[in-house]
C-alpha cells in the first residue's frame, strides 16, 4: 500500500511538472504558413529561471525576409541586416520570473516549400544564456514553421493583393476580340436597317 502511494505521488509530481517544463520553451507562431506570404510571427518568451530575462535574440532563417516589428513597451528592438538577426533588449527590468511576453514582427516567407528553423537566444540578468537551437527532441529546441505551397493570390506587406499586368499578346488578343465584336454588331445593325427599308 505504501509503495503504491509513493509511486502515485511521484507520478502526480511528474505529470504536474511536465506542462510547466514544456510551456517554458521559447516558441514562434504560427507553426504553419504559406509560400510567398507576408506573415506576422510572434515570439513567446517565458521566464523559468529565478532571474529576469533582459534580452532576446532571434536569427531569421534562410529564405525568410524580415520586414518590420511591433513596438513593445520596455524593450528596444533592433535588426542587424548583415547577420539577419532581430534583437529585443530591455530598457528596464525586463521579464520577471513567472512572467512571459510576446514579441511580434512581419517576415516574408520563402517562395518554395520548406521548414523555417527559428534559433533564439535568451539572456538573463545573472549573465546566463539559454540557446534555443536544438532539434525537437533536445532540452532546448528551436521553434519551427512549416512552409507549404499556396495557390492564393500574393499579398504585399500591407495586405494588398498584387495584380499581374497583362502581357502584349493578351492585349493584342483582347483588341482583336473587341474589334471583331464591334464589326459584327455593326453588320447586324446595317442588315436590320436594310430589311426595314425594303418593307417600307
Amino acid at each position: 500500500m505504501k509503495k503504491w502511494l509513493i509511486a502515485s505521488g511521484l507520478m502526480v509530481g511528474l505529470l504536474g511538472s511536465f506542462p510547466a517544463f514544456v510551456s517554458a520553451h521559447v516558441s514562434v507562431t504560427p507553426s504553419e504558413s504559406k509560400t510567398g506570404a507576408y506573415e506576422t510571427y510572434t515570439v513567446k518568451v517565458p521566464v523559468e529561471k529565478e532571474s529576469n530575462t533582459t534580452k532576446i535574440v532571434l536569427k531569421i532563417p534562410e529564405g525568410a525576409k524580415y520586414v518590420s516589428y511591433e513596438p513593445v513597451a520596455g524593450f528596444e528592438t533592433t535588426f542587424d541586416k548583415t547577420k539577419n538577426i532581430l534583437t529585443w533588449k530591455a530598457t528596464g527590468e525586463g521579464i520577471k520570473p513567472g512572467q512571459f511576453m510576446r514579441f511580434s514582427f512581419i517576415s516574408s516567407n520563402p517562395e518554395k516549400s520548406t521548414t523555417l528553423k527559428w534559433d533564439a537566444f535568451q539572456y538573463s540578468e545573472d549573465g546566463s544564456i539559454v540557446e534555443w537551437t536544438g532539434d525537437e527532441n533536445s532540452d532546448t529546441p528551436h521553434a519551427e514553421t512549416k512552409i507549404t505551397t499556396s495557390n492564393a493570390p500574393k499579398e504585399d506587406a500591407h495586405g494588398n493583393v498584387a495584380i499581374s499586368k497583362p502581357d502584349e499578346k493578351q492585349e493584342v488578343a483582347a483588341w482583336f476580340l473587341y474589334t471583331t465584336l464591334g464589326i459584327s454588331v455593326l453588320a447586324i445593325a446595317m442588315s436590320l436597317f436594310t430589311l426595314f427599308r425594303k418593307k417600307k
